[in-house]
């Protein structure tokens, strides 16, 4: 008799289940690229599910010229409440929560209305320790960002931001200072805080994020701003 699978098979599974229908069902699918952890654990899921042909989709990074540098670098070597797996969007990229189709026995309805788009979420019930426990088990590689490591910060409105390169403007009465920091989340460094961390391996990035009491979000300066919560931006378009 094999073995059971686990959690991370299961979850595994799922997600590739999700690329092959995202496949069938629509035209011209394409999978965006963030460099971040969730984006290797999709590319590396991508090549699963149709090894050993490459994915029949390109990837999309969309540069925004404030992405940390290590980023870049990164990109260049490898060259989650309301939503649905499949996630309508109506014309111009507005999503409505009530308009949003039922997803029963993990059956998948891509039929598109007319001006409608959809994003799909393969990691859909993956949480922030299942993606760490994944790049632990199939040994991925991230950008180093996501370790610990004595960087350049300023301290503004109770968060820790890295200073990257000379467009970093500071405030009044700020200075910079070294700090051993590392990021749980990765976007554009002037909106991205870092957090105190000794955690420099995946295992203590592991420990770390299992004794976490707050979400991997709570650096996206973006998510707090003036303009509402992200359900808001999503209604907008914005996501």
């Amino acid at each position: 008799m094999s073995a059971p699978l686990s959690h991370l098979d299961l979850l595994e599974a799922e997600s590739i289940h999700i690329f092959r229908e995202a496949a069938a069902q629509f035209r011209k699918p394409v999978l965006m690229y963030s460099i971040g952890k969730d984006s290797t654990v999709l590319l590396h899921l991508a090549r699963k599910a149709f090894f050993p042909e490459k994915p029949p989709f390109p990837l999309l990074h969309v540069d925004t010229t404030w992405k940390f540098r290590e980023m870049i670098a990164s990109r260049n070597k490898t060259a989650r409440a309301k939503e649905r797996v499949f996630s309508f969007r109506a014309a111009g990229h507005r999503w409505d929560p009530r308009k949003q189709r039922p997803e029963m026995w993990r059956l998948l309805n891509g039929r598109l209305g007319s001006g409608e788009t959809v994003r799909v979420f393969p990691l859909s019930n993956w949480t922030e320790k299942d993606v760490w426990r994944y790049l632990a088990r199939e040994k991925l590689d991230v950008v180093p960002l996501y370790f610990a490591a004595e960087r350049p910060t300023v301290q503004r409105n109770g968060q820790l931001l890295v200073v990257d390169d000379e467009r970093f403007k500071l405030e009044p009465g700020e200075h910079v200072e070294a700090r051993r920091v590392r990021f749980r989340t990765l976007g554009c460094y002037p909106l991205t805080a870092a957090v105190a961390s000794e955690a420099s391996d995946i295992e203590g990035v592991v420990a770390e994020t299992l004794a976490a009491r707050t979400s991997e979000r709570v650096g996206r300066l973006i998510d707090h701003d003036q303009s509402g919560a992200m359900e808001k931006k999503k209604q907008e378009g914005y996501f």
